[in-house]
């Protein structure tokens, strides 16, 4: 739209006639101010609805300066969210900070080692990471630092070096972690009480094989599982190797 009201209440007519539209791309922006913002809110969201409800396709979405609002969104979560891989916002102020919205952003990663260099250099809103191949203690460590939202964390294999430092690090920053799992990869034994100390009871699923847990000298094999039943609050075994 340009920088006329008109222009934009002519932009939500527009969105209000898309019932029999697949629309799979969309961006709303002003080139100009006045914006969206100057158009009544209920209009514009009932227009955006009539979008989310009947684009059963819709892939990227992209929103700047416009009244949309919480219960728009999870309309959109709601009828979207099998197709949905980019939703972009900035200058929504009817969307509320804790609820933009409850999404699960799930990501799986086959590479090798050289291959995740542009990754969680910036701050990443992924919830699930799933590494099937070996992945570097800096890029753990990154997770650790970029990665706030996260609730679950699979690594396939890492290298022979403990993984204490990193595993703290996301038990520290990662609030809503609850589920690990560890296939090849080092921990100390203390290291590792030491994470679960910290993530508590809310470690709903902690899969690590035996052979990941070094004995130190604060722990051995037999001593740890008393304390890791402490801090999680049920029975826990490292999970075996089986020996066939």
């Amino acid at each position: 739209i340009d920088s006329s009201t008109e222009s934009a209440e002519a932009g939500c007519d527009i969105l209000s006639q898309l019932v029999n539209c697949t629309i799979k791309t969309s961006g709303l922006i002003s080139t100009a101010r006045p914006t969206f913002m100057d158009v009544s809110q209920a209009h514009f969201v009932s227009a955006l609805t009539v979008v989310f409800v009947n684009s059963k396709s819709l892939s990227s979405i992209k929103i700047d300066d416009t009244p949309v609002d919480d219960p728009s969104l999870k309309v959109l979560v709601a009828n979207n969210s099998d197709t949905l891989k980019l939703l972009k916002m900035s200058s929504c102020p009817h969307v509320s900070p804790a609820d933009s919205p409850s999404v699960n952003i799930v990501m799986y990663f086959f590479l090798y080692e050289e291959e995740f260099e542009p990754f969680f250099c910036e701050e990443w809103p992924v919830t699930h990471l799933y590494f099937g191949r070996a992945v570097s203690k800096e890029m753990l460590g990154r997770i650790g630092l970029k990665c706030p939202c996260l609730v679950g964390l699979m690594v396939r294999a890492n290298g022979p070096e403990p993984l204490d430092e990193e595993l703290i690090r996301i038990a520290e920053r990662c609030k809503s972690l609850t589920a690990i799992g560890l296939g090849e990869c080092e921990v100390t034994c203390s290291g590792f009480v030491e994470f679960v100390k910290m993530c508590g009871g809310r470690l709903t699923q902690l899969s690590i094989m035996e052979e990941v847990l070094i004995p130190d000298d604060s722990y051995n094999m037999e001593q740890i599982h008393g304390e890791v039943l402490k801090h999680l609050g049920r029975l826990w075994l490292p999970d075996m190797m089986p020996t066939w």
